[in-house]
């Protein structure tokens, strides 16, 4: 997961919810980006066995929030959620490009974690999954950068990259219309403070799955199930 590298601090005045958002979570932020598995991705040094496996808890995460935000009856879920932002269909196709039955996936003990999280929080507080939403929709906005390092070192152009490549050379337009349609929620200030307290737990969420999934790759964790 990689989000942009620039932050104003103070200059950014957090008029809007994005703006909250990004500097309420950038503490954790700087963390997700300076786990191994994240430099490794960065630097292209992943195998295609762990790349596969880095996309097979993506997909897996991916999949319990999309279905959760296609079953919320929560106006400004509905109003944020849009299947031009969903990103399990690519995940599918990467997986079975390398030769992964997304059926086969299985999660590690951190990933299990997080997506009951994600659907109890559907059940509970649906509104906070605008904050799962905006740091793993944020997270695309490195991914090209990541599959031009990761691609050529594992001999792939454009399958196997679909999720890393999701919105092409639209990448930075369709991040600024999602901030923006996410500053037009009505949002009650406890709802805001919902929202920033789901996406911190995202944060949290990737950077240990990302560490226990290197565990697992080198043996010493076993999946969940297995």
């Amino acid at each position: 997961m990689q989000h942009p590298t620039t932050h104003t601090g103070d200059a950014e005045a957090a008029t809007g919810i994005a703006a909250t958002l990004k500097d309420s979570t950038w503490d954790l932020h700087q963390q997700a980006e300076s786990g191994e598995l994240q430099k490794r991705l960065v630097k292209g040094e992943l195998g295609k066995h762990e790349y596969a496996a880095h996309l097979g808890q993506l997909y897996l995460v991916h999949r319990t929030l999309e279905n959760c935000l296609d079953a919320a009856l929560c106006d400004q879920v509905k109003a944020l959620n849009s299947e031009d932002l969903h990103h399990t269909g690519k995940l599918e196709a990467d997986l079975a490009h390398l030769s992964t039955d997304p059926a086969d996936v299985k999660p590690v003990p951190a990933t299990e974690s997080f997506t009951d999280w994600i659907e109890d929080t559907a059940k509970d507080n649906p509104t906070a999954l605008i904050g799962v939403q905006y740091v793993l929709e944020g997270s695309t906005n490195g991914n090209g950068y990541i599959a031009r390092k990761i691609g050529p070192a594992l001999g792939l152009e454009e399958d196997g990259l679909r999720y890393l490549k999701s919105y092409g050379p639209a990448q930075r337009e369709t991040w600024a219309r999602f901030k923006s349609r996410l500053d037009t929620l009505d949002l009650s200030d406890d709802a805001r403070e919902r929202v920033v307290a789901a996406a911190r737990r995202t944060f949290e969420g990737v950077r240990d799955i990302n560490s226990e999934l290197l565990e697992v790759l080198a043996g010493h964790k076993k999946p969940t199930g297995v």
